[in-house]
């Protein structure tokens, strides 16, 4: 495919991302559904743990920890299956630029010097990202805690009011978030194309990014959007038969 590498307007990379997608569907279906089976499976082991929990005999602390310590392990689940499927991406369509031949095996396995790095990165610039949003809803989940332990009214007012004054801290800290998840959307395919270090990579997506910001969100949102899309076409039957079945599972 002859692609002429130069800077694009908005319209010119969409053009330029239907035209990579149409000419090798196959091959970027096959990468994202790698990704997609590693948090299926992770699903299917997360519900059989829930359903082991409920049946058994445990108390209700160890039903939370236990709770707890799976939904950090489905995170992990889900920045590794991100970060190896972007990085992938980036590796099939470097190859499809150079004129090399490639397939989702190809792609994936040109990722084992590094794929560690790549989670890594990955996973370490969500919470830079949205650290700040993160402490923000720690805090009320503590605040909310705190009340209902609380033995006066003074006590149970002025958590109550660190409580509500937690949303204008998410108002503040949200843009604050969304930028900063701006300058730091190409470390990872910086990683996978120049083979640098997690800290060279976020300073190398701060260059990339400058002045290519509004690009980046637009692109974003049409991303989000098109997933929004496609959730309620698949989800919009399982509804329908929920409510068919009138509530049971």
């Amino acid at each position: 495919m002859d692609i002429e590498l130069r800077p694009l307007r908005l319209a010119e990379i969409l053009d330029r991302i239907f035209q990579l997608y149409r000419a090798r569907f196959v091959l970027f279906l096959g990468i994202a559904a790698v990704s997609t089976t590693v948090e299926l499976v992770w699903n299917l082991i997360n519900l059989a743990q829930v359903r082991w929990s409920a049946a058994s005999h445990l108390s209700m602390a160890s039903k939370q920890l236990i709770s707890g310590g799976s939904m950090v392990v489905g995170w992990a689940f889900v920045f590794a299956a991100a970060a190896l499927c972007l990085a992938a991406s980036n590796r099939a369509i470097s190859a499809i630029y150079d004129g090399e031949p490639t397939s989702v095996v190809k792609a994936f396995a040109s990722l084992r010097s590094n794929w560690l790095r790549c989670i890594w990165l990955n996973t370490l610039t969500f919470f830079v990202a949205w650290g700040s949003l993160i402490l923000v809803l720690l805090g009320a989940v503590l605040a909310v805690v705190l009340a209902t332990r609380a033995r006066t009214l003074t006590q149970a007012s002025t958590i109550t009011f660190v409580y509500g004054i937690t949303g204008l801290f998410v108002l503040g800290a949200l843009p604050l978030c969304i930028w900063l998840t701006l300058r730091y959307s190409l470390a990872v395919p910086a990683c996978v194309q120049e083979d640098l270090t997690t800290l060279r990579s976020l300073k190398r997506s701060v260059f990339l990014a400058r002045g290519t910001q509004g690009r980046i969100l637009l692109l974003l949102l049409i991303v989000v959007s098109a997933q929004a899309m496609a959730g309620i076409v698949f989800v919009a039957p399982v509804l329908a038969l929920f409510a068919k079945a009138r509530g049971h599972t």
